[in-house]
């Protein structure tokens, strides 16, 4: 009763005070006469009761203090303060985890009670000054409401009063003050009239120094109470509070302050640490301050050449004790994830970049970066708060970042009110695709666990190397202390591949492929789009070169279609006039590749000995990353016997930019109007290819292809022999020119064969066959100029021009040399006949011609000392006539018996 009695007491007398403070602040003269002014502002660091400085780095000094004074006039303050804003230096950290906390309503409690705030809460004092009089208060821990990183609180005689800890921002221009803590106490009373404040924050709660002014042993040295019989010792686990920067720049630390006045007005103020005499101080000892980390990264998958989720778990251990160093703050980490682990072209589906608008990395406010742009999670653990600072890893926009770089990420997290912006910087090794990420000038707070986690599925941002075995991560990391940076290493394990079994070799995975190739219709003598895919599945070698032969007949247009020229196709800028299809190329590991479906193939002309080329030019554009343009050339070889396409590629590109492709298929459409056209032959061929991988393996492919309707075509082509020179070349035993013309109408099957038997009347005179080219010689294009005998002209409608050449006598393995043509133009196609005797008759037969539609042929032999052909008879004198047998393509005969035109004519009766 007695004590209950003394607390009724003592809140009276309270109650009288306050009035009489309130009294004393409305009858001070001219109160309102002078402007609201910070008259001093001033704080200290000491190691010890004795008021040393403390510069330390990374030490838990015994006091860190500041003190504020305000204008006044008569003992008042000038106006009264509503808001102080305090900003602690950077890398001046308290941890709020340090020491149990005290909740509003032990806070709200009688002083004397025993439901008051714990005293082992407390975490330093306050100094109130106010109508000359000073107090000294206890400063508690408090329990922070959500949102809020930290709370102090303390009671000013009858009002309790809060401070809000917060965190800034990052400094825009590569400042080393964000991420500081700032203190707030907004909203002060009114009826506090507060000519000046102090306030103490102890490195080291636990340290017996601080008994005499803990909690109620304090509150006792105002009156306020009784102190307990056994004093106030400090009986919690001892955990270090405040701790100095652990960085070393031999600049003074600045604290900076800003109050305002419930009218309004405002002021600022700032003070750099600086020892009892004034001279200025900065943190030294880097030297001392310990300084350690390991890294840690694990896949989410162990199977090779697969899309995956990566973790990296940096940890530094942190050192707890009171009476020690803190560990060094992490300034710069350089994280080189194992070789083999790239970016995955595949990712690119839906992705899209973050812009440093959207990141806002020095704003106040949370990042926007759109959700499609994230691609992994990123927990932070620090000492400082109760929660880990949890968030996302956002792709930023490619070259729209800090470091303009190809890729670069923005880490995101929140906790309590706390928000992290970091970027990253991604470097990517152009010639293997290793990835080094970095991030510089982190903040300088402690943390024990730094873990990134990158999404894995079907479009994971990562992909596993494409070989087993285990391969090593490593880590770089700098502390603020400035002291040596320090390794660290870790691996991950590969075991398994997508197609069974486990090599640690590149070139002994298996180089398993598929081609699909065809026309649209397969409708004989049909103008049809073609197309081809090579396609591969994970875990196979990747794709170097593709070379591919179309089956006989199945041939281009060429007509109307102007050729690339080739320093227009080196650039991979030709025109689309010379466009004849369009190239998809699916890249990325996993079963979602990425498809670049806006490729296009141009029509070129003479390249690496080909007649023809073509200029395969895709730009490499996945989602949100332009890589420019890929452009790729090709040889296109005629046959010239049978006209059969070959089309060889030059080696795919495997990376790009430091990203491997992973190329997974590779598409080529032949689209163009009319420019593809199906063979008239219904015979079963086949599409063949021969791909070479990126390691020298090389496999041979095929698709069977085969023409329809073959039969439904018609076959009249006309052969007609002449025979030139005038009447004198008519006589017997003379060698008149032979001219022969075959004409085919347009969309009937083409000739597969001719046979042209010339009458009995008509002999092979042996004796003009002087000259015969080799086929050594023929080959090499060496044949002498003695040995043609005659020359040819075609025209197609394939073709713009027409081809000519001339026809030589070639050695053979029959009794008489061949008759060859060579006809020359865009293209080459070469015929060769043999000679032979049918009837009597010399016979000539070509058994080879490609399946190609003609409009016109015409072969014309020399005649006279030139002349194979000698008369018998006296042509003029009797009608002869030629035997000529012609089979289709699509099997069909058409024989004719044409009279040999002549320039006899005929008398009138005859």
């Amino acid at each position: 009763m007695r004590k209950e009695r003394k607390n009724k007491v003592m809140r009276r007398l309270l109650g009288v005070l306050v009035g009489a403070c309130l009294l004393l602040g409305a009858l001070a003269p001219n109160a309102l006469a002078a402007p609201f002014e910070i008259t001093g502002f001033d704080g200290n660091v000491t190691r010890n009761a004795a008021g040393e400085p403390d510069t330390q780095a990374g030490s838990h000094p015994f006091e860190v203090s500041t003190q504020i004074d305000f204008a006044t006039e008569g003992g008042s303050p000038t106006r009264n303060v509503k808001d102080i804003d305090v900003e602690l230096p950077a890398g001046l950290i308290g941890d709020p985890s340090a020491t149990p906390h005290c909740t509003m309503a032990q806070l709200n409690a009688p002083f004397t009670s025993n439901e008051g705030c714990p005293e082992n809460s407390q975490v330093g004092t306050t100094t109130i000054f106010t109508n000359g009089v000073s107090n000294t208060f206890p400063v508690y821990n408090m329990v922070a409401p959500p949102g809020v990183p930290a709370l102090f609180g303390f009671v000013i005689l009858v009002d309790p009063v809060t401070a809000t800890a917060t965190v800034r921002a990052a400094e825009a221009g590569g400042g080393t003050e964000g991420y500081g803590l700032d203190i707030h106490l907004h909203n002060i009373s009114q009826g506090l009239p507060l000519a000046g404040t102090g306030l103490s924050f102890w490195g080291n709660p636990s340290d017996p120094a601080h008994d005499a002014e803990r909690g109620r042993c304090l509150l006792a040295k105002a009156g306020l109470g009784e102190a307990p019989a056994g004093g106030c010792p400090y009986t919690a686990d001892p955990k270090p509070f405040m701790t100095l920067p652990t960085s070393c720049d031999g600049k003074p630390a600045v604290t900076r302050l800003r109050a305002t006045s419930w009218n309004g007005e405002a002021d600022t103020a700032s003070f750099a640490t600086h020892g009892n005499f004034g001279e200025p101080l900065g943190t030294d000892g880097c030297d001392r301050v310990p300084f350690g980390g390991s890294i840690e990264t694990s896949l989410g998958t162990p199977t090779a050449d697969s899309p995956s989720s990566l973790g990296v778990d940096l940890r530094i251990p942190q050192n707890t004790n009171p009476n020690g160093l803190a560990t060094a703050n992490l300034r710069k980490s350089v994280v080189t994830l194992p070789p083999g682990i790239s970016i995955n072209p595949a990712t690119a589906n839906g992705l899209v970049g973050c812009s440093v608008a959207q990141f806002d990395q020095f704003g106040e406010a949370a990042s926007t970066c759109p959700q499609n742009s994230k691609i992994g999670t990123v927990e932070i653990a620090t000492p400082l708060l109760g929660e880990a600072i949890t968030g996302g890893i956002y792709l930023a926009r490619q070259t729209e970042n800090p470091f303009g770089s190809l890729i670069a990420i923005y880490l995101v997290g929140e906790a309590a009110g706390v928000r992290v912006k970091l970027p990253g910087e991604i470097a990517l090794d152009p010639v293997t695709g290793r990835l080094v990420t970095t991030f510089d000038n982190t903040p300088q707070v402690p943390f024990s666990d730094f873990k990134l986690n990158f999404f894995g599925g079907p479009t994971a941002v990562l992909a596993t190397p494409v070989t087993c075995g285990t391969q090593a991560s490593s880590a770089v990391l700098t502390p603020w202390s400035g002291s040596a940076a320090v390794g660290a290493g870790s691996s991950i394990t590969v075991s398994s591949a997508p197609s069974g079994g486990c090599v640690s070799a590149p070139g002994a995975r298996p180089f398993a492929l598929a081609l699909e190739a065809g026309t649209v219709s397969n409708a004989a003598a049909l103008h049809s789009p073609f197309t081809l895919q090579v396609s591969r599945p994970d875990g196979s070698q990747e794709l170097g070169r593709i070379e591919a032969t179309l089956p006989t007949g199945l041939l281009a247009a060429l007509k109307g279609v102007p050729e690339c020229a080739a320093p227009a196709a080196a650039a991979g800028t030709c025109t689309a006039a010379s466009q004849i299809g369009t190239v998809t190329v699916g890249a990325g590991a996993g079963t979602n590749p990425f498809y670049v479906r806006t490729g296009r193939a141009y029509l070129t002309g003479p390249y690496k000995g080909a007649p023809l080329g073509l200029d395969f030019v895709v730009p490499a554009v996945a989602g949100p990353l332009d890589l420019g343009t890929v452009n790729v050339r090709a040889a296109a070889f005629v046959d010239p016997t049978t006209a059969q396409v070959t089309v060889k590629s030059d080696e795919l590109p495997h990376i790009l930019a430091g990203i491997p492709l992973r190329i997974r298929s590779v598409r080529l459409d032949v689209d163009r109007q009319g420019f593809m056209v199906n063979p008239t032959s219904c015979e079963p061929g086949k599409v063949t290819s021969h791909v070479a991988s990126t390691e020298g393996a090389g496999t041979d492919l095929s698709d069977r292809f085969q023409a329809a309707g073959c039969g439904a075509l018609g076959f009249t082509p006309t052969v007609t022999p002449r025979l030139l020179g005038g009447r004198k070349a008519l006589n017997r035993r003379r060698h008149p020119r032979l001219q022969v013309t075959v004409k085919e109408p347009a969309g009937q099957a083409n000739l597969g064969a001719v046979s042209v038997a010339m009458p009995r009347s008509i002999l092979l005179d042996q004796s003009h066959i002087k000259t015969v080219c080799t086929r050594v010689q023929f080959n090499a294009q060496k044949c002498p100029a003695a040995s043609i005998y005659g020359s040819a002209k075609v025209t197609t409608p394939l073709l713009d021009k027409p081809l000519e050449g001339p026809v030589y006598l070639r050695s053979s393995n029959h009794k008489l040399p061949d008759l060859v043509v060579d006809l020359k133009g865009q293209i080459e196609i070469v015929l060769a006949g043999r000679i032979d005797s049918k009837n009597g008759g010399i016979r000539t037969v070509f058994n080879a011609i490609p399946d190609a539609p003609i409009s016109t042929f015409t072969l014309t032999m020399k005649g006279g000392k030139k002349g194979l052909l000698v008369n018998s008879v006296n042509l003029c004198r009797a009608q002869a006539k030629a035997v000529v047998q012609t089979a289709g393509q699509n099997g069909a005969q058409h024989d004719t018996q044409p009279a040999l035109a002549t320039a006899c004519g005929r008398k009138k009766g005859r």
